[in-house]
């Protein structure tokens, strides 16, 4: 679960698909490779219920709206790149350190926990 999220807070989402992901790449400069995922993650969020601030100071469960992406904190951005591209995500300098050979095949859990 997302930290200050609790069981009534959800995103929906669509999918990257197999051709959105072969055009991805991911800038070496790190501000740039945040503004390339958070792209990539406002754009496939469809719904769900996020907690807001209120206007009576108070925290409320209102739908989520584009808007709000603006107020997510990176590392909750990040969370949900990794479960909408299905990929598990490093620090991209320390990715290559990490591929032992381009050639084995890889494997990885999808877990489309939402919260």
């Amino acid at each position: 679960m997302i930290p200050g999220w609790d069981a009534d807070c959800y995103v929906e989402w669509r999918h990257v698909t197999y051709a959105e992901a072969k055009e991805m790449a991911t800038p070496d400069d790190d501000a740039e490779a945040m503004k390339a995922i958070a792209a990539v993650t406002k754009e496939h969020i469809i719904g769900g219920k996020i907690k807001v601030l209120g206007d009576n100071n108070k925290i409320e469960l209102v739908d989520y709206t584009p808007d709000d992406f603006d107020s997510f904190p990176a590392s909750v951005i990040r969370r949900l790149f990794v479960e909408i591209t299905g990929a598990q995500y490093d620090d991209p300098k320390d990715m290559a350190k990490d591929q032992t050979s381009s050639d084995e095949p890889t494997t990885q859990e999808n877990d489309t926990a939402t919260s």
